[in-house]
């Protein structure tokens, strides 16, 4: 990890999921899903948990605005947990195994 990065609260998510820098391998796929996958680990999709920031909400009340479990609107939230997007979530991660498959020499 580069000096610096741990202080910025902005690159929380991409800490947690860039390990190495190399090409991504989404970078070859559907312009949609690029941009979508590079807004969320940018940190720029329009989550609650950054737009309460600029609006002065405490990380903690920053409540997922689609489903009823309390927790914050996050990345994680978002792909992982947040009831509302289960069936999207399935076939977004069906979607990203296949990529990584053909990435590897699969035949996807």
């Amino acid at each position: 990890m580069r000096k610096g990065y741990n202080a910025k609260v902005k690159l929380e998510t991409y800490m947690r999921v860039k390990k190495r820098l190399e090409k991504e391998w989404f970078l070859t796929e559907r312009r949609m899903w690029v941009r979508r996958w590079v807004r969320l680990r940018a940190g720029i999709e329009r989550l609650e948990v950054e737009l309460g920031r600029y609006k002065g909400v405490k990380r903690w009340n920053r409540k997922c605005r689609w489903c009823e479990t309390g927790e914050v609107e996050d990345v994680y939230h978002l792909v992982d947990r947040c009831d509302k997007w289960s069936e999207w979530r399935e076939g977004w991660w069906g979607e990203v195994k296949r990529i990584e498959e053909l990435g590897q020499g699969g035949t996807g």
